[in-house]
């Protein structure tokens, strides 16, 4: 119990502090980060770890970004997050909108 309680403080921080972790051996994720350009598919997904699993398994995919609900252009119609899958990695910039994924 204590340890579930300071993993989830761990990942607040995390969120509010838009920090870098790794994620696996395959990815280093960046909270509160978006990156435009590269993209060649996107889909709505349930979650973030449905992004970094198909980011994973295509050798075509060297990053993601996950777009949440809140964080949508205001003419974006679809109600679940976006996940944008891209062939190149993109500069970084801030944005609460987003959640990056870059392989290693």
């Amino acid at each position: 119990m204590r340890h579930s309680i300071a993993l989830s403080l761990f990942t607040v921080v995390l969120l509010f502090t838009g920090a870098s972790l790794a994620y696996g051996p395959k990815f280093m994720v960046e909270l509160k980060t978006d990156r435009q350009g590269g993209d060649y598919k996107q889909f709505a997904t349930s979650g973030l770890e449905r992004c970094i699993s198909a980011c994973g398994i295509q050798a075509t995919c060297k990053a993601f970004t996950y777009v949440r609900r809140n964080g949508q252009p205001p003419n974006y119609n679809n109600p679940k997050p976006i996940c944008w899958l891209k062939n190149s990695v993109p500069g970084k910039r801030s944005d609460n909108c987003c959640t990056t994924g870059v392989k290693r």
